[in-house]
């Protein structure tokens, strides 16, 4: 890991813990966003590695070796051009991610634009969720073995 990877990964622990921490102070909708900024980025790392891996050359029919991906092509993929909804789409498609990875982030991101875009309430267990979510994606992005037990805080 460069020291800009390491720099992402500190960073993306941090957002985790104050996703924590809004959770435990019934802030559902605190946690859900900082949790979703961390899924977020790791689909994007996911999408990123996908398309690496889909580029190399092909032979054609005629024997010419062409290189499968040009810079205009890579530019288009890997540019902002796609919404993560359709990014989860196809990566659960190639079989990128697992049906029930991308059941679950769906669930996120609908939560997230549902809060963002129409100011609904983030349900408790929504946010509990999204914080296991993000956990288990660093956990299998970087090796971690992050282990949370998102609980609430007593109010009064």
């Amino acid at each position: 890991m460069n020291h800009a990877d390491g720099e992402r990964v500190v960073g993306r622990l941090d957002i985790l813990n104050r996703a924590m921490a809004a959770f435990s102070n019934h802030e559902s909708a605190h946690a859900l966003i900082d949790a979703w900024t961390i899924c977020e980025q790791l689909i994007q790392q996911y999408w990123t590695d996908y398309v690496e891996r889909a580029g190399g050359t092909l032979t054609m029919s005629d024997g010419l070796v062409v290189e499968r991906m040009n810079a205009r092509r890579r530019q288009l993929l890997e540019g902002t051009a796609y919404p993560v909804s359709v990014v989860l789409q196809v990566l659960e498609l190639a079989g990128e991610i697992s049906h029930e990875r991308f059941r679950t982030l769906n669930a996120i991101r609908s939560g997230r634009n549902g809060w963002m875009h129409d100011m609904r309430a983030v349900d408790a267990d929504l946010a509990r969720r999204a914080l296991l979510e993000a956990a288990g994606m660093l956990d299998d992005r970087y090796g971690f073995q992050i282990r949370l037990a998102p609980t609430r805080g007593l109010s009064g």
